[in-house]
């Protein structure tokens, strides 16, 4: 650290711009100073916005190939911005081999010299295992241009690259149950079993969401409560949490890398592809390295991903009626603070049975709820936590969830005409949520509404 007055100028390390005047002779190196100078600024506007997934990169598993082996997954072109606050763009959509080549491809030194070494190409294995799916910069010459020298008068004398042009590469990284800290070895051993019975339904669920949560960091921020004052070399404990943050610490994610999606391989090849594990809007930094999880944006980021992955995570197990029809202790051990469940109109329809579904589960009869309440019901579970349920071994009972059913969907239900097959919706909250449905005069319905509870 220089010492200095207060007054003087501080430009050591700053942003180096070109100065241009009358007669200076331009270059070819005086462009790329400039050229670097703009990238220079571009990235602080890119930190300052914050890393994640700003359009498209919606990543689907494709169809399988003449063996019924799923190898292949569809990502559609968008824009996103890693850690370094580079802006990283998919111009069209793509499909992808998930199986790499036997031998690592060469790769070409990139733009910036923090990104010449990224981490070696994962190599998918024969067995079973999860993988991250990850982004990463990457760039080509593209065309040619005439060029002369200074004293040929303008006289051409070859040709070189036209435009450098700015692109992207995927890779796996693979998450080792061994490696993902804040969870204990009867939790790693737990995964490492769930991923070699992956081919059975309930294996599979019961995998995906406890992948999804260790990615979220839900065990450790649920110990935030025990000791909010916990330092680790002078910063917070919850300054760092969750899978994503272990693969940084083992140098397997860079700050020029954008994960993108999580997969499971096994026997069947990719068996789920589950983008919002890892997938979140831009986040800025945290402002206090002291109380970052109360104060920074990531926290509720990570809410609304819990939202959404549960969500589309029970529309593909809802089909399958030896899930849905289950306990959901047996293939989930988190729930999202709020979220919502298609019951199945009949025994025989795909959709949940809320009774057998909840079975293990503290709950509440089921209230009537107006749908106007439902978007600040939604806002304010993204400032609570998860629910934890806990294991199908377990005896009965875990958090209080809150049971609502939509008046509009119950109205509509009670208006068709008898058989007619129309699949109900519930509304789950966590009890420490306050309770959104106590009667509110001029708003109840007969037959829609319920008592209050206070």
């Amino acid at each position: 650290m220089s010492s200095r007055s207060l007054f003087d100028p501080v430009i050591d390390g700053g942003i180096r711009n070109p100065n241009w005047f009358e007669g200076r002779l331009l270059t070819a190196d005086a462009l790329r100073a400039k050229d670097q100078a703009d990238r220079a600024r571009e990235r602080l506007l890119g930190r300052a916005v914050g890393a994640g997934i700003f359009e498209g990169l919606f990543v689907t598993r494709a169809a399988a190939d003449a063996t019924g082996i799923y190898k292949t997954l569809n990502i559609t072109k968008g824009a996103a911005i890693n850690a370094d606050g580079d802006t990283l763009v998919l111009a069209q959509d793509v499909t992808v081999d998930v199986v790499p080549p036997t031998a690592a491809a060469q790769v070409q030194a990139t733009l910036f010299a923090r990104c010449q070494n990224p981490p070696v190409l994962a190599t998918v294995p024969s067995g079973f295992g999860v993988y991250v799916l990850i982004m990463s910069p990457s760039w080509a010459y593209r065309e040619r241009a005439p060029k002369s020298g200074l004293g040929n008068e303008g006289v051409v004398t070859g040709c070189g690259d036209a435009f450098v042009v700015d692109g992207v590469a995927f890779r796996l990284e693979k998450l080792e149950p061994a490696n993902i800290s804040g969870i204990d070895a009867t939790a790693r051993d737990e995964l490492t079993a769930l991923i070699a019975g992956s081919a059975a339904d309930a294996s599979r669920s019961l995998l995906r969401n406890l992948i999804a949560h260790y990615c979220f960091g839900t065990p450790q921020i649920g110990q935030f409560a025990a000791d909010p004052f916990a330092r680790s070399q002078g910063v917070s404990n919850w300054l760092k949490y969750g899978a994503l943050d272990d693969l940084r610490d083992l140098k397997r994610l860079t700050c020029c890398d954008v994960p993108v999606a999580v997969l499971l391989w096994n026997a069947t090849g990719v068996a789920f592809v589950d983008p919002w594990t890892v997938r979140v809007p831009p986040i800025p930094m945290p402002t206090t390295l002291d109380w970052p999880l109360m104060t920074s944006e990531r926290a509720v980021a990570i809410a609304k991903a819990r939202f959404l992955q549960f969500q589309d995570h029970v529309a593909e197990i809802g089909a399958l009626p030896a899930i849905a029809a289950g306990d959901a202790r047996a293939s989930f051990r988190y729930l999202p603070a709020a979220g919502f469940l298609q019951l199945a109109p009949t025994a025989a329809a795909a959709g949940f049975d809320r009774i057998k579904f909840f079975a293990g589960c503290t709950t509440r009869r089921a209230a009537y709820i107006n749908g106007a309440r439902i978007p600040s019901l939604l806002q304010q579970s993204f400032t609570f936590p998860a629910t934890r349920l806990g294991s199908a071994s377990d005896p009965p009972g875990s958090e209080l969830l809150w049971m609502y059913v939509l008046y509009e969907n119950a109205a509509v239900l009670d208006s068709i005409l008898p058989g007619t097959a129309m699949a109900g919706v519930l509304l789950f909250a966590n009890g420490n949520m306050p309770y959104a449905a106590n009667a509110h005069f001029h708003v109840a319905r007969w037959n829609y509404s319920n008592f209050s509870l206070r």
